[in-house]
């Protein structure tokens, strides 16, 4: 393999993700993978191929300031811009719990962090030029909490996440 500031040429006759829905795919894969090796998702994740077709790979932390958080946004923008990229996938460890309609209001008060029926999950957003995929898959867990895999997708086909790394190759706005 060559490297070329960061980003590496993946050997021949390796296909690389040419859209966001083989993206995701990878994305997951690569998620469940470092799951299965580490327990946990410490960092989160964004791979990306660019025109030349290279590889390119961040990890860091996501900032508890919404500030932070959006000059890191910027950044990323940025960098992805100026490095052409096509298509990237998005990964990271989250909480989540199912609310009924009925009882939002009162499960807005308690942060999902600190809510006794959380459950976890990774995060898996990809996007290219034309596709948007946004995923929420259950880590499964023994009774030792040992990762055993992955679940199925708790989004609908079409839902968005609300996580602002969605959407890195077209302007974004945050709240």
């Amino acid at each position: 393999m060559t490297q070329d500031e960061g980003w590496i040429r993946p050997p021949d006759g390796l296909a690389l993700p040419a859209n966001a829905t083989e993206m995701a795919a990878a994305g997951a894969a690569l998620g469940e993978t470092l799951l299965k090796r580490h327990g946990r998702m410490e960092l989160a994740c964004i791979v990306m191929v660019d025109k030349a077709g290279h590889l390119g790979e961040v990890l860091f932390d996501i900032p508890e300031r919404k500030k932070d958080l959006a000059a890191l946004i910027d950044r990323l923008t940025t960098d992805m811009k100026s490095h052409g990229v096509v298509c990237y996938a998005f990964m990271m460890e989250a909480w989540f719990r199912g609310v009924a309609r009925a009882g939002l209001a009162a499960a807005l008060k308690t942060p999902v962090s600190q809510s006794p029926d959380r459950r976890e999950a990774l995060l898996v957003l990809a996007q290219s030029q034309t596709e948007d995929i946004h995923m929420a898959l259950p880590l499964l867990r023994d009774a030792e909490g040992q990762f055993l895999g992955l679940g199925r997708n708790i989004l609908r086909i079409g839902q968005k996440s609300g996580i602002p790394f969605g959407s890195l190759l077209r302007p974004i706005t945050m709240h």
